[in-house]
């Protein structure tokens, strides 16, 4: 089962946001920043999103073992 329905590609002069989902074969957007600033904020943002839902995800499916997985990192 893929757990991430996206994936996150940097480019130079900007960024790809697209799905992985099958069924939404070609879906994706391209996105472009005004800075270079602004752009590494929004990779950041992204990339924190993308990793609490796959976090969230991981709680839902298993919760001992993510808890017993937290717990190990403490």
């Amino acid at each position: 089962m893929d757990v991430n329905k996206m994936s996150l590609e940097a480019k130079e002069d900007c960024f790809i946001l697209e799905s992985t989902d099958p069924k939404t074969n070609g879906l994706g957007f391209v996105c472009q920043a005004a800075t270079e600033e602004l752009q590494e904020q929004w990779l950041m943002t992204i990339r924190d999103i993308l990793q609490t839902q796959r976090d969230f995800l991981k709680a839902i499916q298993s919760p001992i073992a993510y808890q017993k997985e937290l717990t190990k990192e403490a």
